[in-house]
């Protein structure tokens, strides 16, 4: 059962960047649309989370602390996401999100004692083979050149480092302090708390074009915040489990890599390189690695 759980978190987790660069296409010619999905994405996710855990809700004064701390990192997530694919790098953009993971599976091995066998060790060796295979010089255009010297290009890529790693550790510091209990109702406040920081930036700027982007695809950034909220819910679910996170995140890592590769073929009509197919077939092989 636990590996089925798996399976909806690599799913829930790459449906977030493929509808947030879905959004990006469709509003790309209009200045500010990208504000309007950082509001609308964690109350997508504060949705979600609110018919999963009100009708049992259960909390601790003390579970705000990490709310604080959870929404301030998915914060910088969203900014950072939303920023880096508006100025066109979504495979650079995708690399870090997915690396950052193993970041968190490495914070395992230190502070978790988590076991570190020779083929969790060589499996995370190959997720990073695998993410280079398939996203180097992806982007390799004349368009993309310029972007390259935008100069906030690094900030956003470090705001994405910074909320994949930050997010689910503290989610995990939360399950060991109160032993597997308020997960979902930090979340919950967690994104809320998300929503009304990403309100308060995203008013500073230019929103002229929100209407007409919320009226042509409104409703797409609410279905990344499912997709958001549904991660989150699995990796509850897994973590109370027991669940390594040695194998959880190096498997979503790789996993939303292919489920992201995948609709970029079939909806996005992409053409693949040759070393792209090669990175997905080295991911599968570290999965299995990391699962013995």
């Amino acid at each position: 059962m636990s590996y089925l759980y798996l399976s909806i978190l690599v799913l829930a987790s790459g449906m977030v960047t493929v509808i947030a660069k879905l959004y990006n296409n469709k509003n790309a010619a209009l200045d500010g649309a990208s504000g309007l999905y950082n509001v609308l994405y964690p109350i997508g996710v504060a949705i979600t989370y609110g018919v999963v855990c009100l009708p049992n809700f259960e909390f601790d004064p003390g579970v705000l602390l990490y709310s604080l701390l959870y929404g301030s990192f998915y914060t910088l997530f969203t900014i950072g996401l939303t920023g880096s694919i508006k100025l066109g790098v979504s495979s650079i953009t995708a690399l870090v999100k997915q690396t950052a993971l193993v970041g968190v599976s490495v914070w395992g091995f230190i502070f978790f004692a988590a076991p570190v066998t020779v083929s969790a060790v060589i499996g995370i060796v190959l997720i990073v083979v695998a993410l280079f295979l398939c996203l180097a010089n992806k982007n390799k255009t004349k368009g993309n050149d310029k972007h390259k010297k935008d100069i906030r290009l690094p900030l956003y890529l470090l705001l994405i480092a910074i909320g994949n790693i930050g997010c689910p550790l503290t989610h995990k510091y939360l399950l060991i302090r109160y032993e597997g209990e308020y997960g979902n109702e930090m979340l919950f406040f967690a994104v809320l708390i998300s929503a009304t920081i990403s309100t308060a930036c995203s008013l500073k700027g230019t929103k002229k074009n929100w209407k007409k982007a919320a009226l042509s695809s409104g409703y797409l950034p609410v279905f990344a915040g499912v997709s958001g909220a549904m991660t989150g819910i699995m990796q509850t679910i897994l973590l109370n489990m027991d669940m390594s996170t040695s194998i959880i995140y190096p498997t979503l890592a790789v996993g939303g890599l292919i489920v992201t590769l995948v609709f970029s073929v079939f909806a996005f009509k992409e053409r693949l390189r040759p070393a792209q197919w090669c990175g997905i077939a080295v991911g599968c092989i570290a999965l299995v690695l990391l699962n013995v």
